[in-house]
């Protein structure tokens, strides 16, 4: 449990990757077992090459961090924000979590918006114990915690758009392997006909392995550079209200 406390990309990191198996493995069942859906090509053949499966599991996993991190952006940090405003000499720390609907409360633990609560809260309280406090260096304290924040939380996102084009490449290589490595006792056969036919089948089985890999990485990282943007994009705007509001609510703290 200590490990789902400490940076806070890896809890919502965590739940993702095992909502993201779950999900898999339904969907799997439901064609395997059920017949739901009889994938056609070339989603049949996506569908069956491992390293396909892989990057698509990892999408999904940035996937649903993505919606984690959007839902907390959406919902919790209005409401926070809201909360701040109204009650300008409130803690700024974690009776917010405490205190908010269940599923506000949800959405906090499932973005590690909690955690981040519990570190502000912790820099509050060395402002409450101090004797005589300086309001603009303790803002300046928690907007670089915030800045730490926004760096941990965009981290999977950013790692994804340079590991799916990664990941086509390693399947670029390994399927073009495949390929020399059945074509070259093709081209010393003698071979004829169906044989013939079956072995030049499989050399090009093993090429849309690597067509396939790179071409599924490449369109899904360009949904996962949009989520990024969306993300980093929807925290600035939040970051302009959050700046002007925690500098006011510490200004009133240090006249009391």
């Amino acid at each position: 449990m200590r490990l789902l406390n400490g940076n806070i990309s890896i809890r919502p990191l965590v739940v993702a990757t095992l909502l993201a198996i779950l999900v898999t493995l339904s969907f799997y069942q439901l064609i395997g077992r059920y017949h739901l859906w009889e994938p056609s090509p070339p989603f049949d053949r996506y569908l069956s090459t491992p390293l396909c499966v892989f990057i698509f599991l990892a999408f999904l996993v940035l996937f649903f961090y993505f919606l984690f991190q959007w839902v907390a952006l959406q919902i919790v940090d209005k409401y926070l924000l809201e909360q701040m405003t109204a009650k300008s000499t409130a803690d700024l720390g974690r009776e917010y979590y405490t205190k908010a609907p269940f599923l506000y409360r949800l959405a906090m633990y499932l973005s590690a918006r909690d955690l981040q609560l519990d570190h502000i809260s912790d820099h509050l309280n060395e402002l409450k114990n101090d004797n005589d406090p300086d309001p603009d260096f303790y803002a300046n304290q928690l907007m670089s915690l915030r800045q730490r924040h926004f760096k941990e939380c965009m981290s999977p996102l950013e790692f994804g758009t340079s590991a799916l084009p990664l990941g086509g490449f390693i399947g670029t290589v390994y399927g073009i392997s495949l390929a020399i490595e059945a074509f070259e006792p093709l081209l010393q056969s003698t071979q004829k006909g169906d044989a013939l036919a079956e072995s030049m089948t499989m050399v090009l089985s093993h090429l849309s392995i690597a067509f396939d890999t790179t071409l599924i990485a490449l369109c899904l990282v360009l949904f996962v550079m949009l989520m990024t943007i969306a993300v980093k994009s929807k925290w600035q705007r939040i970051d302009m209200v959050y700046e002007n509001v925690v500098w006011r609510t510490l200004k009133n703290h240090s006249n009391h």
